[in-house]
């Protein structure tokens, strides 16, 4: 199911298996602000550039001309892809980590929300997007995504959905789900207003 992750970044043109790693790459990793990216999908290979803009039309079948941003997507460095209709950012604060509750309040301040995984495409796109980066809270709560989808287990993979965290027993409120394609169980829940994350991932659903 999961996807080779990307290389470090570093250099000019590099090694990805699709253009939404590439973007990935733009966004994140570029020094000056990166708008635009190529992807040639023979060799799969990478090129991310700061500060000029390309046409769609320079498109071939070898190569792909991306634009990173999109009218809708309301915050530098979301990235929109058409397969799944969605816009995506991850963000990551090392020195000022997010309990699943803020998190999701700074993707509402984003005018989204933490990324619902209801579909196999979605999966697929974080997975690629985030370039494996584990630990990440997800929008899934109780069993039940913000969307009002009820959770199904349409990955095949070790979920540990249980409403309760060790290290927060006194706080009830324990059925806030990360996601780790690293550990045993990729879906766990832990405490919503105590535990705390240095990741996680907002979506902006386009209409």
């Amino acid at each position: 199911m999961y996807p080779m992750c990307l290389p470090n970044p570093g250099i000019e043109k590099i090694y990805v298996q699709s253009d939404t790693r590439c973007a990935r790459y733009c966004i994140s990793n570029i020094g000056e602000p990166c708008n635009t990216f190529i992807w040639n999908r023979i060799d799969k290979t990478c090129i991310a550039f700061g500060g000029i803009s390309r046409s769609v039309d320079a498109m071939t079948s070898e190569v792909q001309i991306y634009n990173v941003n999109k009218e809708g997507c309301t915050n530098k460095g979301y990235y929109y892809d058409p397969n799944v209709n969605t816009c995506l950012k991850m963000f990551e604060y090392r020195n000022n980590q997010k309990t699943w509750k803020e998190a999701r309040q700074h993707c509402q301040d984003n005018g989204g929300d933490l990324i619902s995984l209801t579909s196999i495409e979605k999966c697929d796109f974080e997975l690629n997007f985030t370039s494996c980066m584990p630990g990440m809270w997800i929008d899934l709560k109780g069993e039940q995504w913000v969307t009002n989808q009820t959770f199904e287990n349409i990955y095949g993979v070790n979920v540990n959905l249980n409403y309760y965290d060790a290290l927060y027993t006194n706080d009830p409120e324990a059925d806030c789900v990360r996601f780790d394609y690293t550990s045993n169980f990729v879906l766990s829940d832990f405490n919503c207003n105590s535990r705390r994350r240095p990741k996680y991932l907002c979506e902006i659903i386009m209409a």
